[in-house]
């Protein structure tokens, strides 16, 4: 996701040999411990050369043009119970954000990786939330309400 940074939760950093967010994304990958990762741009808020941040964790997003971030998805995360389309979970918002693509497993995702988050829902991009996909945490798990623009889910 580009103009993104994810502060914090760093196992490991480096300056990849080309300025290329891919060569993060492919360590990333390559590392069982790795749950995201941000690229920072050569030139901008760490110097001359590109570099690399793995993460243990999935922090939430920031703004940051000079970054560009991602997360590995888990297709479906122990902790949680399955994905619920056509339903929204309605309330206890902390965190919202509009994922990179189109895909409610990120909003998921998200979910089961931060200790706060306890439900998610994810509003298809077009429809009631405006022309982006939207994710939000929430930290109670509300019941679910019917809605055919949304999935949600909860953790165990």
């Amino acid at each position: 996701m580009g103009n993104i940074d994810r502060p914090g939760q760093d196992i490991a950093n480096f300056n990849p040999p080309q300025p290329n967010p891919a060569m993060c994304e492919a360590s990333c990958a390559g590392n069982n411990a790795c749950k995201a990762w941000t690229y920072v741009a050569p030139n901008t808020t760490q110097g001359p050369l590109p570099h690399c941040w793995i993460k243990n964790g999935i922090p939430l997003p920031q703004p940051a043009a000079c970054c560009t971030s991602g997360v590995k998805i888990a297709v479906a995360p122990a902790n949680m119970f399955a994905m619920q389309g056509a339903f929204d979970q309605l309330g206890a918002d902390f965190a919202s954000f509009d994922p990179p693509t189109d895909d409610p497993r990120l909003c998921q995702g998200e979910c089961a990786e931060n200790g706060s988050c306890k439900a998610w829902a994810y509003v298809a991009p077009g429809t009631i939330q405006g022309p982006l996909p939207h994710c939000y945490l929430k930290n109670a798990a509300p019941g679910a309400t019917p809605n055919e623009n949304v999935s949600s889910g909860a953790k165990h």
